[in-house]
């Protein structure tokens, strides 16, 4: 076998097959290119279902933190209501109290005298500024009498 009957040996073989490796090449190129598309969509669903994961993440710590702050905005209205309840309780308890002492006050009080009695004097005046009037009896009782403007 010559050189140039090989050479044209390999030429005829190269003719006959050079239309089946450049479908293999084509499809080869076809296969790779699919599978790149595929990873890169898989790579892009991955991504996707991260975010996803990542959105849901922040929507259960914002309903965490939301059912926490309206625990929070709950307690602080109990706490609010218990305090008025005792507001309310304390005042009715101090109402009571002063209409009690009040009671006792006008139930230890002497009846005026009358006034054309002995030893009673009348006293009338209009005053621009209150005043507190000091009295003294005989047998040593000392009262002291405030007096409100009168206009």
């Amino acid at each position: 076998m010559s050189a140039d009957h090989l050479v044209s040996l390999l030429a005829q073989t190269l003719e006959q097959q050079s239309a089946g490796m450049v479908a293999a090449r084509s499809q080869r190129a076809e296969v790779d290119h699919s599978r790149r598309l595929r990873d890169e969509q898989d790579e892009a669903f991955r991504a996707s279902l991260q975010a996803d994961a990542t959105r849901e993440d922040e929507a259960r710590v914002a309903a965490v933190a939301a059912a926490e702050a309206a625990a929070v905005e709950a307690a602080a209205e109990t706490e609010a209501a218990a305090t008025a309840a005792a507001a309310l309780a304390e005042g009715e308890e101090r109402r009571r109290l002063i209409e009690r002492r009040l009671q006792e006050k006008a139930a230890a009080l002497r009846e005026e005298p009358v006034s054309a009695g002995a030893g009673v004097c009348k006293l009338a005046g209009a005053y621009a500024r209150p005043f507190r009037l000091n009295v003294s009896t005989f047998c040593g009782i000392r009262r002291v009498h405030a007096f409100p403007p009168v206009y």
